[in-house]
């Protein structure tokens, strides 16, 4: 299976050790370069942008977004879907019942006394 990571905070650099582990293609993207590194660095192919991302996939592409909730989820899943083919499951422009993208979105807790 191939895959692409968009966010490697906590959980998306845990998914992506997994999945390399596990004997998967996983791509990886973050704003944080060093995050991208240490993807690399577990085994991923490190992507720059999400137009390397997409190019690093076969389609049909499926594709994780690991970031926090709200305003950074709708960006980065409105970027993507501008990228994707027609024929990719996770596009706007593909018929439903498709699935748009796999998002996991993490809120802050406030710490209890």
């Amino acid at each position: 299976m191939q895959i692409g990571m968009i966010g490697l905070g906590k959980m998306g650099a845990n998914m992506t050790t997994r999945l390399v582990n596990g004997g998967h293609h996983v791509v990886v993207t973050d704003w944080k370069l060093e995050a991208v590194e240490a993807g690399a660095a577990a085994g991923a192919v490190p992507a720059k942008s999400l137009d390397e991302l997409v190019e690093n996939l076969d389609a049909p592409r499926a594709v994780r977004v690991m970031v926090p909730s709200g305003a950074p989820t709708e960006s980065v899943v409105n970027e993507l879907t501008q990228r994707l083919d027609e024929d990719d499951p996770c596009s706007k422009r593909s018929p439903p019942p498709q699935t748009v993208v796999g998002v996991t979105s993490a809120r802050a807790v406030p710490a209890t006394s």
